[in-house]
């Protein structure tokens, strides 16, 4: 039982700290419900009663091991209202999103954030660290731990109020879940005597007066957290209604919906990946960080700083021949483009400048060419909407560009662009808006319009050669928000006519979504919201879905953990995974909405049996020849194909593209014909992955194609 004594109070109304109290720990059970669908473990593992100089970090430690899948609770009380908290992490990489707040009043600010099935850690092994923007006044941090809450949509209500009575009030909020954990917690000017009617008092901290509360409800309605202070004095309480774990069937198993492991903890937000051949990810931020850059080793799990010269944030991105990443275009300032040309090498991991375009381009979109030339499309010069409307090629044989001056076209900012079979270039959609569907040929400068209908979709891949899928809704962070959709339309250009046509929609409406192609030539969709609002935690998407050519349907998988909406990433690495990254850097400063995290999904065929092997391919194939791939599991081999290394950002992959390959089986091994052009696969690096029976691939070879 904690031992509550009355500080003395110094003239500021807030009591002078007279020790440093680092933890306090209690255990509470939290009684199961009638059929057992809700039992919540709760330990109030620490907090943090700040000596009277104001604070600019905290850090408070769990001195109790962590059970992973649980949710921790952080309370952030301070006695001013000029600090902002500018960031909450913990050492184990969890994700904190903010539940309410920042709640001010009278002198007095509180927040209250949470993080979502928490990864495991032995006893002290877990410290949150708060940090703010300026130096708070008796920061007051709270943490505590539950279990039994809803791992992927925790929050059902909050409510949060200020007042100078002597009983604090957070205000009624009506639930719509059964069973809840309602959670209550003040940051006080006098101090607090206990808990509310009904509530379970988990702390009071010493000597700020500050309580922390619960109470589980097994009903819907309206509820209302209080606590009485010693004395009548200004006051900021807040309430958060936490979902219990929802009951019934246990969840389908990893080999149909996959799984998710992380979040990790990053150095920077990831708006730009891209996987290199040294099967290592570049990673850039947004601003105010467009210059950082780092380079993550999946094996390792370590990162090396490589910092761009320019602002690369907003740039397009596509790897030359050679495995160079080509970087057009960057950031001077919103909706103002640089001309800027960046290449980094994968092998020495630096980074060069190229010749300057002859426009600025501000989110534009790199398309790597069958000569093994880049073409630059879009991207604003100096104002919303003042879009570069003429195309301009770059050639790394003279490292020069020429612009398309014939074939000038006004498309929205991140155009999606791809290489047909025929050699010429199909633009399906943007980013910003819907635009017809039209066909760029090279040589003669001409676009040909394909469908002058326009199907919206944020996201597109090109599924197979000549053959586009796209989904969810187009939009920019400075658009008014409007409901996402789930809708889906292909288009196949192998046909003589073509034209989109709408196919049963997704399972959940998207914005921000990226769609990821896999070994097995399925489209992995993940991230996104059910809005376009780009900051609105509550209406991230956390379950990733499914869609197979095959059937045109898109199935339900696992859902990860942390809301990723705008400026969030997806991409496929060469073990057959899919790393996930990013969200946030919407605000031109750090805010609580940056997603400094990445989370892996193993997607279900890693789990249908044993993978099989390659313990052999070349590392550089031709155009129209047969190569010997060496493998034990040849008989079991159903597919193979060429995916080429991706490189992402704002929902849309400008360097993916999925490359069947027919193949005989010989002894020992595969022989596998090759592309017949560049029309079919540009030249530079692809992954190779074989696939078996059971549709599980091989982790692939890295191959250059020339």
């Amino acid at each position: 039982m904690w031992n509550y004594l009355l500080p003395q109070s110094d003239c500021s109304g807030k009591f002078r700290s007279l020790v440093l109290l680092v933890t306090a720990i209690t255990v509470l059970t939290l009684h199961a419900l009638a059929g057992g669908a809700f039992a919540a473990i709760g330990f109030v593992q620490g907090r943090h009663a700040v000596p009277s100089s104001p604070q600019l970090a905290v850090p408070v430690t769990f001195t109790s091991a962590q059970t992973a899948g649980n949710l921790n609770v952080v309370v952030v009380g301070w006695n001013d209202t000029t600090a902002a908290v500018s960031s909450v992490m913990d050492s184990v990489g969890n994700v904190y999103t903010l539940a309410v707040g920042p709640t001010k009043g009278n002198s007095i600010t509180q927040s209250i954030y949470y993080a979502k099935n928490i990864v495991g850690s032995a006893a002290s092994a877990n410290t949150v660290t708060v940090r703010f923007t300026v130096p708070a006044i008796y920061a007051d941090i709270r943490i505590l731990e539950y279990s039994g809450l809803d791992p992927a949509n925790p929050i059902d209500v909050t409510a949060a109020a200020i007042g100078t009575s002597a009983l604090t009030n957070s205000g009624a909020a009506t639930t719509s879940y059964a069973p809840d954990l309602i959670f209550g917690a003040n940051t006080v000017a006098t101090s607090t005597t206990g808990p509310g009617t009904g509530f379970t008092r988990r702390i009071i901290t010493w000597p700020n007066g500050d309580i922390a509360e619960d109470q589980v409800v097994s009903s819907a309605g309206s509820y209302i957290a209080t606590a009485p202070l010693w004395n009548a004095g200004p006051w900021v309480m807040q309430m958060v209604a936490f979902r219990g774990a929802p009951a019934g069937p246990p969840p389908p198993p990893p080999s149909q919906v996959g799984q998710w492991s992380g979040p990790f903890a990053w150095p920077i937000v990831a708006v730009h990946m891209a996987l290199l051949p040294t099967g290592r990810v570049l990673a850039s931020d947004g601003v105010p960080n467009g210059h950082d850059a780092r380079v993550w080793d999946p094996s390792t799990n370590l990162f090396s700083a490589v910092p761009a010269t320019d602002n690369i944030f907003c740039n397009g991105a596509a790897a030359l021949p050679d495995g160079r990443l080509f970087v057009a275009g960057g950031h001077f300032q919103t909706h103002v483009g640089l001309n800027a040309t960046n290449l980094f090498d994968p092998f020495s991991q630096t980074w060069s400048s190229g010749p300057a375009m002859a426009f600025d381009r501000w989110y534009p979109t790199v398309t790597a060419l069958p000569d093994g030339r880049m073409l630059v499309t879009g991207g604003e010069i100096d104002c919303d909407g003042c879009d570069a409307t003429i195309p301009e090629i770059y050639s790394p044989a003279s490292n020069s560009w020429t612009s398309l001056s014939g074939a000038s076209l006004s498309i929205p900012y991140y155009p999606h662009m791809f290489v047909l079979p025929d050699g010429r270039v199909l633009n399906t959609g943007t980013i910003k808006e819907p635009v017809p569907t039209r066909a760029l040929n090279i040589q003669t400068q001409t676009w040909t319009m394909v469908d002058p209908n326009t199907p919206d979709g944020m996201s597109a891949v090109m599924y197979r050669p000549g053959k586009f899928l796209k989904t969810g809704t187009s939009t920019t962070s400075d658009a008014a928000v409007t409901p996402s959709a789930a809708t889906a339309y292909v288009l196949d250009m192998t046909q003589g006519s073509s034209a989109w046509v709408q196919v049963p929609s997704m399972n959940f409406a998207r914005s921000y979504h990226t769609m990821v192609l896999l070994p097995n030539g399925n489209v992995l969709v993940t991230n996104g919201g059910h809005t376009t609002h780009s900051t609105d935690l509550n209406t991230a998407v956390f379950q990733a879905e499914m869609w197979s050519p095959a059937t045109q349907q898109f199935s339900r998988l696992a859902s990860m953990v942390t809301p990723r909406l705008y400026h969030s990433t997806a991409l496929l690495l060469p073990d057959g995974r899919v790393l996930v990254a990013g969200g946030g850097r919407t605000t031109g400063s750090t805010a609580p909405t940056d997603q400094l995290s990445a989370e892996i999904y193993s997607p279900p065929y890693l789990f249908n049996g044993a993978r099989p092997t390659i313990s052999s391919a070349p590392g550089t194939i031709q155009y129209a020849t047969k190569f010997t791939v060496t493998t034990p599991d040849a008989l079991q081999i159903s597919s193979a194909a060429l995916v080429r290394l991706g490189a992402v950002t704002h929902a849309f992959d400008q360097n993916q593209r999925y490359v069947p390959l027919t193949f005989q089986q010989v002894t020992g091994g595969l022989t596998v014909q090759s592309p017949t052009s560049g029309n079919l696969a540009p030249p530079g690096y692809y992954m190779l992955f074989i696939v078996n029976s059971n549709g599980v691939p091989s982790v692939a070879s890295i191959v250059k194609i020339q």
